[in-house]
C-alpha cells in the first residue's frame, strides 16, 4: 500500500526526474520553479546542456519526505527558458516505504549503467521498490550514485533509473574476483511498478509450485 500525500512538491524543492523515453530513458536533477498543482515548471539544478524530451514523455518525479520518498507520475514537455521542462501530474503522489514491499530472491542478469560506463551484474533479490545485485569489486560505486538498471523479467524488460543506497564489501576486501552487494532504490513510474509487482507475484507462484512438487492446490 502507498501513503498519499500533497499532490505536488512545494516551490524550490529539489527533485529527481526519471524519464521513460527511447533509447532507454535518463534521469536528472531539477528544482520546482512554479507549484501550480496542474503543471509544474522544472528548472535544471546545473548548467549542463539542455536535455531532449519527446512531447508527452512519461516520467516520474522523486523527492524526499519525512516518511520516505515521494513519487509523482507525470508527463513532460520542453518549456521556456531553455533547459526547463513542464511536468503535468497524471496520477496521485505516493510515499514509498520500502519495508512494506514483498521482496523475492531473483538470480538474473542485470546491466547497471554507471556515470563512467556499464557493468554486468547478478541480481540477488527484487521488489517494486528496490533491487540488490552483485557487482565486481573494482566497480566504482558508492551510496548516492545515480544509475540505470535493465533486466529481463517475466513478460517485459525493466529499464529504470535508480540510486545506490548501500555497498556491502566482503570481509576479504576488494580483492580480485571478489564481488560486492549493491542495494539500489528503483525510481519507477506507476506502469513500471505494476509490471514489477506482477513479476514478483509470478516468482512467488513459481516458488510455491516448486515446493509442492509442481502441483497447485488452490
Amino acid at each position: 500500500m502507498h501513503e498519499h500525500v500533497d499532490p505536488v512538491p512545494p516551490r524550490g524543492t529539489p527533485v529527481l526526474l526519471s524519464v521513460v523515453a527511447p533509447p532507454g530513458g535518463w534521469e536528472r536533477g531539477f528544482r520546482v520553479a512554479h507549484d501550480d498543482p496542474h503543471r509544474l515548471v522544472l528548472e535544471p539544478v546545473d548548467d549542463a546542456a539542455a536535455v531532449v524530451v519527446p512531447e508527452g514523455a512519461e516520467a516520474c518525479l522523486c523527492w524526499p519526505v519525512p516518511a520516505g520518498e515521494c513519487l509523482l507520475p507525470v508527463r513532460v514537455r520542453p518549456a521556456v527558458p531553455r533547459g526547463a521542462l513542464l511536468a503535468v501530474p497524471v496520477g496521485p503522489a505516493r510515499v514509498v516505504q520500502r519495508r512494506r514491499y514483498v521482496r523475492v530472491r531473483e538470480d538474473l542478469g542485470v546491466r547497471v549503467r554507471l556515470p563512467g560506463g556499464s557493468v554486468l551484474a547478478r541480481g540477488v533479490d527484487l521488489s517494486e521498490a528496490g533491487l540488490r545485485c552483485r557487482l565486481p569489486a573494482s566497480t566504482p560505486c558508492s551510496p548516492g550514485t545515480r544509475v540505470r538498471v535493465s533486466a529481463k523479467l517475466v513478460g517485459f524488460t525493466l529499464d529504470a533509473a535508480g540510486v545506490v543506497t548501500h555497498v556491502a564489501v566482503p570481509t576479504s576486501g576488494r580483492a580480485a574476483g571478489v564481488v560486492v552487494t549493491v542495494g539500489i532504490d528503483l525510481l519507477l513510474t506507476e506502469r513500471e511498478a505494476d509490471q514489477v509487482r506482477r513479476h514478483v507475484y509470478a516468482v512467488q507462484l513459481r516458488e510455491l509450485a516448486a515446493r509442492r512438487g509442481g502441483r497447485h492446490r488452490w
